[in-house]
C-alpha cells in the first residue's frame, strides 16, 4: 500500500483536521483505482507508535470477527489516548462479488460499469459545515449498503438486479498472516497511541482494560497477554535515570573534592545533578511534554554536562 503523511501548524486542533481529512478522503476515493480496497486515516506524529502489543492465544477454528472485534478491539479502541487498534492474524469477513461474465453479457451489461456503479453508489461524502452558536459542525452525506440483501436486490436496469448477474458472498478474507503463542493459534493486536497522549497513562490503562477482558465470559477459550509495553519500559528507564544520576552525582562529589578540597562548593556542584534533573521533568511535565525513550535519553546525556558546567560557573562565582 501507499501512505500519506500530513504536518500541521502547530496549536492545530487536531480533532477537527482529523475529521476534515477523513471526509476528504472519502470523497477522493471515488477516483481511486480499482485495486484500492481501503484507506484510513490516523492521528499520530512521531511519537504515535505502537506502545503495545498484545498476543491473543486460541483454540477454536470458528468465525472469530465478530466476536474478537466486539468484545477486544471495539473496548481497546475506546480508551482514551488509543489512536487505533491494529490486529494480525484475524481474517476480517468481506462481501464478495463473483459476477458471471456470460449472464452479465447476456443482459447488456459491462463488468467496468458494474464496478464502477459499485463504488460510486457506496460512499461517503463531505457536504460543508454548518455554524452555531460559535461553533462549527461538519456534515457529511452518506449512501452506503448495510446487508446483504439490500446489495443482492442493487437494481442494474430495468428489471435486472446485482443477484442475477452475480454470486453474493459474506466470508472470512483469504488468510495472509500467521501467528502461534504457546504452540496455540493466536493473533496479535496492536495498539497505537495518540501523538499527544502520555505513554506512561495509556499503558497503564490497556493493561487495566485487558484485565478486565479476561473476565468476560464470551472470551472463554482465550488466553490474552501483552508482549510489549512501552510504559513499562518508560518507568525502568526513568527509574534508571535517576539511580545513575544519583550514583554519578555520588562519584562526581568524591573526585571533585579531591580537587577542589572544598566542601561547600562540591556539595553545589553535586547538588546540581538532581535539582536540574527535577526541574527538567516538572518542565516537561507543565509544557504537556511526555516522558519516553527519546527524553529520557536527552535528560542521560545532559547529566554529564551538567557536571562541566556546574565546575564552570562554582569556580567563576568562586573566583568573583
Amino acid at each position: 500500500g501507499a501512505s500519506v503523511y500530513l504536518n500541521f501548524k502547530q496549536g492545530t486542533d487536531m480533532d477537527v483536521a482529523y475529521r476534515e481529512v477523513r471526509d476528504r478522503v472519502e470523497r477522493a476515493k471515488l477516483r481511486f483505482p480499482d485495486d484500492v480496497e481501503r484507506a484510513y486515516v490516523y492521528k499520530m506524529d512521531a511519537s504515535g507508535f505502537p506502545v503495545c502489543m498484545i498476543g491473543i492465544a486460541y483454540e477454536t477454528d470458528g468465525d472469530l470477527y465478530d466476536l474478537v472485534n466486539k468484545h477486544i478491539i471495539m473496548p481497546l479502541s475506546r480508551i482514551d489516548g488509543v489512536a487505533n487498534v491494529e490486529t494480525k492474524g484475524l481474517m476480517e469477513k468481506e462481501i464478495i462479488i463473483e459476477a458471471d461474465k456470460d449472464r452479465t453479457e447476456a443482459y447488456g451489461l459491462n463488468i467496468y460499469e458494474l464496478s464502477r456503479q459499485l463504488r460510486g453508489d457506496n460512499f461517503t461524502l463531505a457536504s460543508g459545515n454548518v455554524r452555531d452558536g460559535g461553533k462549527k459542525y461538519l456534515l457529511k452525506s452518506s449512501s452506503a449498503y448495510r446487508t446483504m440483501e439490500e446489495l443482492r436486490h442493487l437494481p442494474l436496469s430495468t428489471n435486472v438486479v446485482l443477484s442475477d448477474v452475480a454470486v453474493l458472498k459474506y466470508e472470512p478474507e483469504e488468510r495472509r498472516f500467521a501467528a502461534r503463542v504457546n504452540g496455540k493459534q493466536a493473533m496479535m493486536v496492536t495498539v497505537i497511541k495518540e501523538s499527544q497522549a502520555n505513554t506512561v497513562e495509556v499503558c497503564d490503562r490497556i493493561e487495566a482494560e485487558v484485565e478486565t477482558i479476561k473476565k468476560n465470559p464470551a472470551l472463554e477459550g482465550f488466553d490474552m497477554n501483552i508482549h510489549m509495553n512501552q510504559g513499562s519500559i518508560v518507568m525502568e528507564q526513568l527509574d534508571t535515570l535517576f539511580t545513575n544520576g544519583r550514583i554519578g552525582a555520588f562519584f562526581a562529589a568524591c573526585v571533585l573534592y579531591i580537587f577542589l578540597r572544598r566542601a561547600r562548593m562540591t556539595l553545589i556542584i553535586a547538588g546540581a545533578i538532581p535539582l536540574c534533573l527535577f526541574i527538567a521533568v516538572a518542565t516537561m511535565y507543565f509544557a504537556g511534554e511526555s516522558l519516553n525513550l527519546l527524553t529520557i535519553l536527552g535528560l542521560v546525556l545532559c547529566v554529564g554536562l551538567l557536571v562541566d558546567n556546574s565546575v564552570v560557573v562554582a569556580e567563576n562565582i568562586q573566583r568573583h
